[in-house]
């Protein structure tokens, strides 16, 4: 009798065991091994295509693949990918028209983030054919978080490095649709979660979403990939 007395009792405490450790995975999923700024990378499919929009690009129209880039011009992470990988990404996709790249803004760092997005697309606005060149020099002169090196001033004195803008065009624009640029960045951001993008650098290519500064090889992979299902 105590035998079998001992036996239930184990058995119902077994029971409860299992039933809370079910409960608690139910409840607590653990992490997902999504990246943060620093980028451990991956993919994963997503049902929300983004769109192109008023946002700034390079590459053909006609291209058969779009790669949609979020970033913040104060993240580390953003101008190691803009510095070591998109340059040749240009070079062996963009410039052959098989990729286009579409930049959108995804704002957090601080006020100088919001600062710098907005006159990006003053620049765009101002001139397209010379934007490529201007992220790339504002990236080239990125310092410290909200160091102050993105700020308003610091800004326009790096645009006039970069020929073929006018400043005082830029510097009108910024004031002139200061409404419409910070709408513009929300609406990026706000579409960038809808395609499973949260955090910088994000990229979102053929239905995937891609985090973190990854290598040239995880682009060129995907991109072929992609390339050969066209």
């Amino acid at each position: 009798m105590t035998n079998n007395r001992t036996t239930i009792i184990a058995i119902v405490i077994g029971v409860m065991v299992i039933g809370g450790a079910l409960a608690f995975a139910a409840v607590w999923p653990g992490r997902s091994g999504s990246a943060g700024s620093a980028g451990s990378g991956g993919n994963a499919p997503q049902a929300t295509a983004p769109s192109i929009g008023n946002d700034p690009f390079i590459g053909s129209a006609s291209a058969p693949l779009t790669l949609y880039y979020w970033h913040d011009f104060q993240c580390p992470f953003c101008a190691r990918f803009d510095t070591e990988v998109l340059p040749a990404l240009v070079t062996k996709y963009v410039d052959a028209g098989t990729l286009r790249i579409v930049f959108k803004d995804l704002v957090f760092i601080g006020p100088d983030s919001q600062t710098a997005a907005a006159m990006s697309h003053a620049v765009w606005a101002a001139a397209p054919a010379q934007y490529d060149a201007w992220q790339q020099a504002v990236y080239a002169h990125q310092q410290a978080e909200n160091s102050g090196w993105a700020s308003e001033a610091n800004l326009l004195a790096i645009t006039r490095t970069v020929p073929g803008i006018n400043v005082g065009t830029v510097t009108s624009l910024m004031r002139e649709r200061s409404s419409t640029y910070a709408a513009a960045i929300q609406a990026d951001a706000a579409e960038g979660t809808q395609s499973g993008i949260s955090a910088t650098p994000g990229f979102w290519i053929d239905g995937q979403a891609i985090s973190g500064a990854q290598p040239l090889s995880f682009f060129e992979t995907v991109i072929n990939a992609d390339l050969a299902k066209q």
